[in-house]
């Protein structure tokens, strides 16, 4: 259950969408072969009505991913992008594998920063794709259209390594154990779980 101003009255719900696109992000970004590194994910619980000890939770959560591109050409350049693009589109994807919500709710709520970054990114590729045409009257199709594939690529690797994801959803989910404390997890066993299932 969600509070007006977009917190969790439920820790659970609060952790395991926390989970779902942390590691969406991870997994993505491995899958795209990125180097990833570890999560930190953080349940904020905080007291809001005393008489009736109730509390609302709010996620916060990272995964490290080191892209390190070799950019020789404007090809790679383009390949580098929108990758990183379907990573920032990930988090949103795995967390409404679990999460009820509208798509848009969640993103405003959830992933602002991602967005701004996507947003960001897009401009570039965008002066990469189209650039015999930027005028302003196209911006926003072009625009679009590179941010529906990078969902797509999102989507397509997401599906690809739904078993991963869940997997390492679950391991996240059973690692948060308080709320108000900062749990790390490293890139070891994360690794060891996305090879479980790329024998």
């Amino acid at each position: 259950m969600i509070s007006n101003n977009g917190d969790y009255l439920n820790m659970d719900a609060c952790r395991r969408h926390l989970a779902y696109h942390e590691a969406g992000h991870w997994i993505v970004a491995k899958a795209a072969g990125f180097k990833v590194g570890e999560i930190v994910l953080t349940v904020h619980g905080y007291l809001v009505n005393q008489k009736k000890n109730t509390y609302c939770f709010r996620g916060v959560g990272s995964s490290h991913i080191n892209p390190e591109p070799s950019l020789i050409s404007i090809k790679d350049v383009d390949d580098y992008l929108l990758k990183r693009m379907a990573v920032l589109t990930a988090g949103v994807s795995a967390q409404k594998v679990v999460d009820e919500r509208d798509i848009e709710e969640i993103w405003t709520e959830y992933a602002a920063d991602d967005r701004g970054k996507l947003n960001e990114l897009s401009f570039i590729l965008r002066g990469i794709r189209f650039s015999d045409d930027i005028s302003s009257d196209s911006e926003s199709l072009h625009r679009a259209e590179l941010l529906n594939e990078a969902g797509e690529l999102a989507k397509a690797l997401l599906e690809d390594n739904l078993q991963a994801l869940n997997e390492v959803s679950e391991y996240l989910i059973q690692g948060v154990g308080m709320s108000n404390k900062a749990y790390k997890f490293v890139a070891e066993k994360l690794e060891d779980i996305f090879k479980r299932h790329h024998g």
